[in-house]
């Protein structure tokens, strides 16, 4: 029961750690095990924005895309999302392990780290959705 309650409660930390976006997605900001084990507990995927820095189409889809409030409605029901910059950090283990040579790549991940689909380049909110 303690364990449940310790891992409840690290959760609701993470919950609280969401990047601040109105209406549009709501990433986490947590190490990518924490977001497979959130994923694990909500019973949902996860969708990983892999960017650079230095990635324009990144920058359109999270200026114009990620913040829709069509797209924040669907994935925050769905996903649990995170947006991790494959040249910092985790990044670039989690480059290597998803062979990402693309960005923007979009990936949606079982509860486990395994691929459940993939997509390399932009995507509007129509295709985005559409994914």
């Amino acid at each position: 029961m303690k364990k449940h309650f310790i891992t409840y409660f690290c959760f609701l930390f993470l919950l609280s750690n969401i990047t601040a976006q109105e209406e549009g997605i709501k990433f986490l900001d947590a190490e990518f095990g924490e977001i497979l084990a959130l994923a694990e507990l909500e019973g949902k995927l996860v969708f990983l924005d892999a960017y650079t820095d230095w990635c324009t189409p990144c920058k359109t889809m999270d200026k114009n895309v990620f913040s829709a409030k069509e797209v924040g409605t669907f994935f925050n029901d769905n996903f649990v999302s995170v947006k991790i910059n494959m040249e910092a950090n985790e990044g670039p283990k989690l480059a290597e392990k998803y062979l990402i040579f693309a960005y923007p790549s979009l990936l949606f991940l079982n509860y486990d780290g395994s691929i459940a689909h993939r997509y390399a380049g932009f995507q509007d909110i129509k295709g985005l959705l559409s994914l």
